[in-house]
């Protein structure tokens, strides 16, 4: 082992720490390859950033507003009934153990004396039939339709989102076919309730004349 550092003392002391000058050995070429960063900077200044901006801000801003089509209800309806989700397959627990098979009912509990409303609305209607639903609906969670959900909800002094793509499946969920619906959630229970809009909208154009 001595003798081995004695050696590795003696070599890098006679080449320098390790490091020699070999020269070059064999053909050279030059570098035919564009020099990365160089490309990407010409890339950039071929972006046309203000048309990037433009359609990025319309984006940002159109995302507030939906256009998910529902006919206005004609009727008021109340019901009251189970709340729950159809397996759509096999769930197994960590353990191996079959929890429900694809096609069960999967009961959709809330913890006791928690309670959540949603409310779908068409947000283009006069403010007088608006104010009408958001009396009858009360505090909700406000999915609505037609409107900027940011102005809704300032207006009107309500949580309200857009029924946006990632919404749309609440629709499916609790089967809301018209406007305006409320659904409210509590332990196992599903309560709707749809207002007869058409006959409040008669009977205000009505009292107008």
């Amino acid at each position: 082992m001595k003798k081995f550092i004695i050696f590795s003392l003696l070599v890098s002391s006679l080449f320098g720490n390790g490091l020699v000058d070999f020269g070059i050995v064999g053909t050279t070429y030059n570098i035919a390859e564009e020099n990365g960063d160089d490309v990407i900077q010409e890339g950039l200044k071929r972006l046309d950033t203000d048309a990037i901006t433009k359609q990025l801000t319309q984006d940002v801003l159109s995302s507030f507003t939906s256009h998910h089509y529902m006919p206005e209800s004609n009727k008021a309806i109340s019901t009251k009934s189970e709340d729950f989700v159809i397996a759509q397959h096999d769930i197994v627990s960590p353990d191996g153990i079959l929890v429900y098979s694809a096609g069960d009912k999967i009961p959709s509990n809330l913890p006791i004396g928690q309670t959540f409303s949603i409310c779908f609305i068409n947000g283009n209607d006069k403010p007088k039939v608006i104010e009408w639903v958001l009396k009858e609906f009360g505090k909700c969670i406000y999915l609505v339709n037609e409107v900027d959900s940011r102005g809704f909800s300032q207006k009107y002094s309500v949580e309200a989102y857009p029924i946006a793509e990632q919404n749309i499946p609440l629709v499916d969920r609790y089967n809301v076919a018209t406007y305006p619906t409320k659904i409210t959630r509590y332990e196992n229970i599903k309560e709707t309730k749809t207002l007869n809009i058409i006959k409040f909208k008669e009977e205000l154009e009505l009292h107008e004349k």
